[in-house]
């Protein structure tokens, strides 16, 4: 691409500029042109003829005296030291360009190419254009030397624009003169070399003259051409940086140039020539982005398989099954644990881009790639650990059955196609209750039993009302009815549906339901809660740390308010033993999803083999501390909020005993985990599945009986009403 000059030019510019140097001509420089028919070649010297306009008067400046025409036509030209023309910002700042000065400051002229514009011009007409064309043409045609016409700007021709060409080639002052024409673009770069190619083999007189093509074949020839000088580039670049070595090679334009010798092969040089140093650059971070996104892919595909890992601690088994992907992403993305497990973005981009700082990085950093989120195979991978998720609940729900109490507004339609549902039935109002539901059988999928209780104040006629209402609605249902079996009642109704009841006697009935309402029926006083965290997938069996705390209680009875059980504990300070509720669960589960009543102490157990193990563990205890009131879900007025106890946390780190002096990393997590303990004036124990579980008894104690002195400091007291009540 030739670039166009300016003709308004300062007087200053004209004067005193020895690119302009008082003429209103310029020297663009010389350049040889080869015949590589003849084996011949030229050297072409261009000058171009023009007017320079004042930029106020809009007048010529000085020495245009003489007619355009005229003056275009001269054979001899002559401007000492006149300097080559580079590009418009040269002019007064000529000092900062390269200095080449026309050889003995004279030129003689040797043929002349006229360029006539086949483009729209604004307030130019191509009758105006031709006119002027035409008295310039005439005037060369008398230096007897050779001239062609290049039709320019072809790549904007107008059609009108080619024909007012032809026309005036047409015209009988020209028509005998043959003036050959080539169609040229300077923008995109056709035909320009076999137009002067062209006027120096007239003025040469070669015999064998180029071929002149339309543009449109010349523009294609081009583009191959290009195409061509393109390909050869980009494969020396694959050659130099091939994208399977990547990681381990991947040079900075700087060393690829110097270093590696890219700047001497041929390849590169020719491409330059014809396009450039800037496309050259461009073309090396395409090939530098292509082969970062090809083992940014390789990387991201490999890290894959961990995402079930991440499935299963960040989002948990309960809350997997039922998540879409959009809610599991995001609850991922603000898990307090999401560094833990996943470098930031960008992080992977960087460490593949030669152009990045070269940082010192952690090369014992394993943590996933963020940007494994938000690829296309993240999405089915979760639905596939959700599926097997599925698939071994579905498995374990086909072993032994289990009863499970719940409020009756917490039985949802979707909850009873999957369990056994048992309805016991004591007064009228009871079975109000159930038949004001409009249930029916497409609402279960197991059969639903209807259990009728003899009360010592129902009378024999309402339980003979009971029993038949009982019997008829647990055949609407498609259930089983268990009744009682009363002398004063017809055979017929007494026998009928009852073959179970030798099996459900009240006595047998009230065993078998004692342990679920137990904590609801007996009106004990609780002490305190005690939430017991694990992390999921742990090497170490969850038994040693369970069994280790159950050693120090005799009787354990299973809670009916969401917890594991509830435990006796001797406390010497109280002089009796305390009732303490204790629940366990994943620390996914509980970082996620707060129990709705109050816990009163935390026991944060982690592996001392596992990292991830005890980051759990370690934002657990930041998030109990920087979250008042943290343990429940609920929210505390102001009056109980200003006199809550301070949480209590036990640290327990389990490891195998050999650990313990032979791996560093065991030593490591154990430092932090009592440093972390100290720090937050908490409890820190370690355990070992090798070791009695008895062993640290006292320490158990010691912690319970704290937690126990800090309600008891405060006066709070919880009853087994408010378990019902909200469990």
């Amino acid at each position: 691409m030739i670039e166009g000059i300016i003709s308004n030019r300062f007087q200053a510019d004209f004067s005193g500029s020895p690119v302009i140097n008082n003429d209103h001509w310029l020297y663009w420089g010389e350049a040889l042109l080869n015949n590589d028919d003849l084996y011949a070649n030229a050297n072409v010297r261009l000058i171009e003829q023009t007017e320079f306009l004042d930029d106020e008067t809009f007048e010529a400046l000085s020495g245009a005296n003489e007619e355009y025409a005229k003056r275009a036509t001269r054979l001899k030209l002559e401007s000492a030291d006149k300097l080559m023309y580079i590009c418009k910002e040269q002019l007064g700042l000529e000092a900062e360009f390269a200095h080449q000065i026309l050889p003995e400051g004279r030129c003689s002229v040797d043929g002349f190419v006229f360029v006539y514009d086949v483009s729209t011009v604004e307030g130019r007409s191509f009758e105006m254009q031709s006119n002027f064309a035409l008295s310039t043409l005439q005037m060369a045609i008398k230096t007897k030397k050779p001239i062609a016409i290049a039709a320019s700007k072809m790549d904007s021709a107008d059609e009108n624009g080619k024909k007012a060409l032809q026309r005036l080639l047409a015209r009988k002052e020209l028509k005998s003169s043959n003036i050959p024409t080539v169609e040229v673009s300077a923008f995109a770069d056709v035909n320009v070399t076999n137009l002067f190619a062209m006027v120096t083999s007239l003025v040469e007189k070669w015999k064998v003259k180029p071929k002149l093509l339309t543009y449109v074949d010349a523009y294609n020839q081009q583009k191959r051409r290009e195409r061509e000088i393109c390909e050869r580039y980009v494969a020396v670049l694959r050659e130099l940086m091939p994208v399977e070595n990547w990681p381990q090679r991947k040079p900075t334009w700087t060393k690829l140039l110097s270093r590696m010798g890219l700047a001497r092969h041929i390849a590169y040089t020719h491409f330059v020539y014809v396009f450039g140093r800037m496309e050259a650059k461009k073309l090396y971070q395409k090939h530098v982005n292509e082969a970062r996104e090809i083992w940014m892919q390789r990387r991201l595909q490999t890290q894959t398989p961990r995402l079930t890992r991440v499935f299963a601690d960040l989002i948990g088994a309960e809350r997997a099954r039922t998540m879409k992907w959009v809610d599991a992403k995001e609850a991922i993305c603000s898990h307090p644990l999401f560094d833990e497990y996943f470098q930031p973005l960008g992080t992977l981009a960087a460490d593949l881009d030669p152009s990045s700082p070269q940082v010192e990085r952690n090369l014992n950093d394993s943590r996933i790639p963020a940007e494994l989120l938000l690829t296309t195979e993240a999405e089915p991978t979760y639905y596939e650990f959700q599926k097997l998720l599925n698939g071994d609940i579905l498995e374990h729900e086909r072993g032994v059955a289990q009863v499970k109490c719940v409020r009756e507004k917490d039985t949802t339609f979707d909850a009873m196609k999957s369990r056994t549902f048992v309805y016991l039935i004591d007064s009228i109002d009871s079975l109000n209750a159930v038949k004001q539901r409009q249930l029916s059988s497409v609402h279960f999928g197991c059969p639903p039993i209807i259990v009728l209780l003899n009360r010592s104040t129902v009378d024999d006629s309402t339980l003979q009302f009971l029993h038949q209402q009982c019997y008829l609605l647990a055949t609407n249902l498609g259930g089983i009815f268990v009744g009682i079996v009363v002398h004063s009642m017809p055979t017929e109704i007494g026998a009928s549906g009852n073959e179970m009841t030798a099996f459900f006697d009240s006595d047998h009935l009230s065993h078998m339901l004692d342990a679920a309402f137990s904590s609801q029926i007996d009106g004990r006083r609780l002490d305190a809660r005690i939430q017991l965290s694990l992390m999921c997938g742990d090497q170490f069996p969850a038994q040693c740390v369970l069994n280790s705390l159950l050693s120090i209680t005799t009787n354990i009875t299973p809670s009916s308010s969401g917890g594991m059980g509830t435990i006796e504990v001797p406390i010497v300070s109280l002089k009796r033993s305390a009732l303490i509720d204790l629940r366990a669960s994943s620390y996914h589960s509980w970082l996620v999803s707060r129990a709705p009543l109050p816990i009163h102490g935390h026991i944060l157990a982690y592996s001392a083999r596992r990292r991830a193990s005890f980051a759990h563990a370690r934002a657990a205890a930041k998030s109990l501390l920087e979250t008042p009131n943290a343990s429940s879900a609920s929210k505390p007025s102001s009056a109980s909020s200003s006199c809550t106890a301070p949480v209590q946390i036990l640290f327990i780190a389990v490891a195998d005993v050999t650990d313990f002096f032979n791996d560093e990393e065991t030593n490591a997590l154990l430092t932090e985990g009592s440093e972390l303990a100290t720090k937050l004036s908490a409890s820190f124990v370690t355990l070992s599945p090798e070791i009695a579980e008895r062993l640290h008894t006292v320490t158990f104690v010691e912690f319970f009986e704290r937690v126990l002195c800090a309600q008891h400091h405060i006066g709070v007291g919880v009853r087994s009403n408010a378990d019902g009540a909200t469990g």
